[in-house]
């Protein structure tokens, strides 16, 4: 059996978009490059802008292949096959040049995080927001199929979760159902965990090995673990072979459609219609609101890349790591990001600044202290306890009211050199140099700006005092904020990370 396992492109901005390298094109066809993506087996996946301003995803052959003429044969057809695609599910080719030098192919670019990161990030998806997910894989898979094709490579990392519901991605490795001649008996393609039985075993696979992926994707999605555990590949198909899978976590109202697409015998596994009538018509919230199908902090992800793929396609190509300091500074310039809560003057220069309201906190602190006061020396007017008890709350009330005077307030800047941040006890500035990773970690409802020094660099001694977190330290505390104004903070400053930090930054 030949194995030929493939992991597709992630085909997502969502902060790691890296910086065109000097090896990278500036343009493929009409479309001026204006980062990287990713990269898969067949080649790297770039993000374009057309002349009109459009945004889409390139993908770009590796050279060893574009020097392959049964590839390039195979890779006409595939485009040719993929045409055919329509439905609202899926991202659709907008162009392609498979005779250049180098073939290439675009398709519309979905600004939306992967099922995975989303996962990974924000958590499972409940019931309601998984059935319109599996709605929507449904509804793509049935015009992929009617188009002739097989996906084979169905994947939490190869559905895109955008504001107005889930998009199947990456048919770099889909294959015509009628071309027997390039996809025969013994070849393995797929992602180990998200294969069919009949994938693992190197036999000609169909449609109804992408309804097996829809049941293990929905499996991942309403539980954040595989139907077959974790282990190395061979493991992982041996047990979709011969093992049944682990479906107690999953959602009582899903389990009979996810047991329905894991049956072993292809032939007793539903179409994409019948699965779509198994589904049903989803409920709540996600059936009426096309922006609200999915929970609140997996809508703050996916927002978050829409707000970015505004930037992008609004900005002047993303600067390379490898251009002079003045080039990238204009460009940081162009593209500052200002918040609303504290706007940050022009003179402050490139970057981005954001304040915290420290004299906030210490002003309702004292406040809550004095009316504790006043109730108890109310409420014990002669009592020795309560005497103390007051005394007490004084010295808090009053050290607090010091430090409202005296604070001066939490401020980060973000820009092209680094962070400068400043806090109680401490201010430091870090050049992009001492840093090998920054994040924005969230501790239950509270906010904190996380660096990771690079090997070898020493943090300022004020950082290194008292605010050891992760193996990082803690450079910036979020101010205390409702929800709602608590997510615009988060997506400002990751917004700037994410342009400034020269792919230091980590979700």
């Amino acid at each position: 059996m030949k194995m030929s396992l493939h992991c597709g492109a992630r085909t997502v901005l969502g902060g790691r978009m890296k910086p065109l390298a000097p090896t990278d094109p500036q343009s493929v066809g009409r479309y001026m490059m204006l980062g990287r993506l990713g990269a898969g087996g067949m080649g790297l996946v770039y993000l374009g802008r057309s002349p009109g301003g459009r945004l889409v995803a390139v993908k770009v052959v590796h050279d060893e292949l574009a020097s392959d003429e049964d590839f390039r044969t195979r890779f006409r057809q595939e485009i040719s096959a993929m045409r055919r695609v329509g439905g609202f599910w899926t991202a659709t080719v907008v162009d392609a040049d498979p005779d250049a030098d180098v073939p290439w192919l675009a398709t519309a670019y979905i600004a939306g995080p992967s099922l995975e990161e989303t996962v990974r990030t924000c958590g499972p998806l409940p019931p309601d927001s998984a059935r319109v997910l599996a709605c929507g894989l449904a509804e793509a898979l049935a015009a992929i199929h009617e188009a002739g094709l097989v996906h084979r490579d169905l994947k939490p990392s190869n559905v895109l979760l955008s504001g107005d519901g889930p998009r199947v991605i990456d048919f770099g490795i889909a294959r015509a159902m009628a071309d027997r001649g390039l996809t025969g008996t013994g070849h393995v393609i797929g992602t180990p965990g998200f294969i069919s039985p009949e994938q693992a075993q190197g036999k000609r696979v169909g449609p109804a090995s992408d309804i097996f992926c829809v049941g293990l994707v929905l499996t991942y999605c309403t539980t954040g673990s595989g139907a077959y555990g974790t282990g190395d590949s061979l493991q992982l198909m041996y047990r979709v072979v011969h093992e049944s899978p682990d479906l107690h976590a999953v959602p009582a109202e899903l389990r009979d459609v996810v047991i329905r697409c894991l049956v072993r015998d292809p032939e007793q596994r539903p179409d994409a219609a019948s699965l779509l009538e198994l589904l049903g018509r989803p409920k709540g919230p996600a059936a009426d609101s096309p922006g609200g199908w999915l929970p609140d902090q997996a809508t703050v992800l996916a927002r978050r890349y829409e707000h970015e793929a505004r930037q992008a396609g609004a900005a002047p190509p993303a600067p390379s790591v490898h251009e002079p300091a003045g080039q990238t500074a204009v460009s940081a310039r162009s593209t500052a990001v200002t918040t609303s809560t504290d706007p940050t003057p022009a003179a402050a220069g490139a970057g981005y600044e954001f304040r915290g309201n420290v004299w906030q906190r210490s002003l309702v602190t004292v406040g809550v202290l004095a009316g504790l006061g006043v109730t108890l020396a109310l409420s014990f007017p002669s009592s020795v306890v309560g005497t103390l008890l007051v005394g007490v709350i004084a010295v808090v009330a009053v050290s607090n009211l010091a430090a409202l005077v005296f604070a001066r307030r939490d401020r980060i800047r973000i820009g092209p050199s680094g962070i400068e941040a400043r806090a109680r006890g401490f201010r430091a500035a870090l050049p992009w140099n001492l840093v090998e990773q920054v994040a924005v970690v969230r501790v239950r409802s509270r906010l904190f700006v996380v660096v990771w020094p690079a090997t070898g660099a020493m943090m300022p001694a004020g950082v290194r005092r008292g605010s050891h977190f992760g193996g990082g330290f803690r450079v910036f505390t979020f101010p205390v904020a409702n929800a709602a104004r608590r997510e615009t903070h988060l997506l400002e400053v990751t917004t700037a990370l994410r342009r400034f930090s020269g792919g230091r930054y980590q979700p």
